[in-house]
C-alpha cells in the first residue's frame, strides 16, 4: 500500500498493472514491478531503467520506500 501511494510522486507514469503484484510503466520505457515470489515467502522488485541515471532514480525512490515501510530484512542487488 505505501509503494502504492508514494509512487504517485512521479508524473510520468504511462499506466500500472496490478496483476499479480503492481508493475508501473513510465512514458520513458523505463518500469519497476513488485510482486510476491509464488515459490519463497519474499517480494521481488524487478527495476529496468532505460538509463543508469533512470535506473539509480527509481531505485533510490524503492529502497527509500522499503526503508519508510519498516519491513526491509534485506536488499539483494
Amino acid at each position: 500500500e505505501l509503494f502504492k501511494e508514494n509512487i504517485k510522486t512521479f508524473d510520468d507514469i504511462k499506466d500500472v498493472l496490478t496483476v499479480s503484484g503492481i508493475r508501473v510503466n513510465f512514458f520513458d520505457g523505463s518500469w519497476i514491478l513488485v510482486r510476491p515470489s509464488g515459490t519463497e515467502p519474499k517480494v521481488r522488485i524487478i527495476i529496468e531503467g532505460v538509463t543508469l541515471k533512470r535506473f539509480e532514480k527509481l531505485k533510490k525512490f524503492v529502497v527509500t520506500t522499503l526503508q519508510e515501510s519498516k519491513c526491509l530484512y534485506s536488499i539483494v542487488n
